[in-house]
């Protein structure tokens, strides 16, 4: 159990419109993490790690990673990872003075990864997140990329 005093959070600020503007205050905070992870390397081509997560804000976080080398030129990699429902301050109460919880409902992300090295200068990658085209939150009212790609080239400056 680990005490923070005077931490910085972020609250919604409902003087605008679309509601996805914040304003910072200060708390204090206990928190409890509890995390394990599982690994198994098979002779240093497959690396495959299993593990998860016990937030208070989160609930729960589990993940799954999967990396391959082939011959020290291609390598591939896949990435899920389930992130738990967690809970916002929703709509402000006047009255009350108070904010009323939201939900921000469960979500799973995968990634798909690929790098080839032409030499030991250059390298091609691509990279592929958010494959099940899943619409999430990862905050209340900012969604995450439907689907993002990225793919690029490498290039390492050579030692003298």
């Amino acid at each position: 159990m680990h005490v923070i005093d005077n931490i910085l959070l972020f609250r919604r600020d409902l003087n605008y419109s679309l509601r996805n503007v914040y304003k910072s205050y200060y708390s204090d905070l206990t928190e409890l993490n509890l995390g394990v992870d599982f690994t198994f390397v098979n002779d240093e081509m497959i690396s495959m790690t299993l593990g998860g997560t016990f937030l208070p804000e989160f609930e729960y976080e589990a993940h799954f990673k999967t990396d391959v080398n082939y011959k020290d030129k291609l390598f591939l990699n896949l990435n899920a990872m389930l992130i738990g429902k967690m809970e916002a301050d929703g709509d402000y109460d006047p009255v009350a003075a108070t904010y009323t919880p939201r939900s921000i409902p469960a979500h799973l992300g995968i990634s798909l990864g690929a790098e080839y090295k032409y030499n030991r200068a250059i390298s091609f990658f691509a990279k592929f997140d958010n494959i099940a085209f899943q619409r999430y939150y990862l905050w209340l009212n900012y969604p995450a990329p439907r689907f993002n790609a990225m793919l690029g080239i490498t290039y390492t400056i050579p030692n003298q």
